[in-house]
């Protein structure tokens, strides 16, 4: 994922033959929308609650799958929107995930990253999400899987970097592109385990709101 930032950088030897995440096809996954984000007057930092319904779900998901929470990692560059995370987390008993915000994750990595990009407004403003440093550590942290939800339509608008990325995810995987209720779905398919065929990541691609409903 760092590929459009550092072109010219191999994988070390230590990252090859790593396990793919269990039932996924491909090991990065965006869920792009266009949810708009809020502010809370008192903290001043952009929340978005569409993508904590999109975070708790994969977070569930994984957990589902077998993997401990200790081995999922929740990065956003905003603290608000951590503070709604983290509620959520506790709330379904997912308390030991991993919680940082993408500054004070720099140098640290986990096997599966979940990432809230939170801006999603009218006038196009990206904030931090704009900062190609950042942009390099929130794409970097995970060694097996990393998921993102943004409003990537318009990061990619605000930034260049942010289009390469686009571009890149759209050579390197064909992710099937569903339209549901307006919001705009990137998921590659799935694997079946049991008989390794591809198939729809059925019940938590689907988002509606703050429901999640299967195709």
């Amino acid at each position: 994922m760092s590929r459009p930032i550092y072109p010219e950088l191999l994988d070390h030897d230590s990252t090859h033959g790593r396990p793919c995440v269990l039932a996924l096809s491909h090991t990065a996954y965006f869920v792009t929308h266009s949810a708009p984000e809020a502010v809370k007057g008192d903290l001043r930092s952009p929340e978005n609650p569409h993508e904590v319904d999109i975070i708790l779900s994969l977070a569930s998901f994984l957990i589902g799958l077998g993997y401990k929470p200790e081995r999922i990692t929740v990065l956003s560059a905003y603290v608000g929107q951590l503070l709604l995370i983290r509620a959520g987390l506790t709330a379904c008993g997912m308390d030991k995930v991993v919680l940082s915000t993408v500054d004070a994750y720099q140098g640290e990595e986990n096997d599966l990253v979940l990432l809230s990009l939170v801006r999603s407004n009218a006038e196009g403003k990206l904030g931090f999400t704009s900062v190609d440093n950042r942009i390099c550590v929130a794409l970097s942290r995970a060694r097996l899987g990393f998921f993102c939800a943004c409003n990537l339509a318009m990061l990619s608008a605000g930034s260049e970097l942010w289009r390469q990325v686009l571009s890149l995810y759209k050579i390197c995987v064909h992710f099937q592109a569903v339209v549901h209720e307006s919001i705009i779905l990137l998921f590659p398919p799935t694997t079946c385990i049991a008989h390794t065929t591809a198939i729809l990541l059925h019940g938590y691609c689907a988002i509606n709101d703050s429901s999640l409903t299967p195709l």
